[in-house]
């Protein structure tokens, strides 16, 4: 699913503000058909691909809540930052990252 929202063409947005590209995409996410129960996921996919398209190198985060599974199911949630600063949604407190996508790979030198 992650690959739909890597751009495969050329990066088709200018290389817009970060807080422009953030209000768009609240309002964009605003008034869901679908996964109405999602924001983070709807505005953190969303905001990854505007981000990616733009130029920027951002990394898509994803967490479980600590308290783990309830009878009413997983608390998960999802943000996007750019070195190391969130820019869409925020990390919440209490949960544990389970996946960073969009990382850059570190090298390690050659000895």
């Amino acid at each position: 699913m992650l690959s739909i929202y890597e751009p495969s063409g050329p990066m088709a947005h200018p290389r817009l503000p970060l807080d422009y590209i953030e209000r768009s995409v609240r309002w964009a996410v605003r008034s869901p058909l679908l996964m109405r129960n999602r924001r983070c996921l709807r505005s953190g996919l969303l905001g990854y691909e505007a981000l990616r398209r733009a130029g920027y190198v951002p990394e898509l985060h994803f967490s479980v809540d600590q308290a783990g599974a309830t009878a009413d199911g997983i608390k998960a949630h999802c943000w996007v930052s750019i070195d190391g600063r969130p820019v869409i949604n925020l990390p919440k407190a209490g949960h544990v990252l389970l996946f960073t996508h969009g990382r850059k790979q570190r090298t390690e030198p050659a000895e």
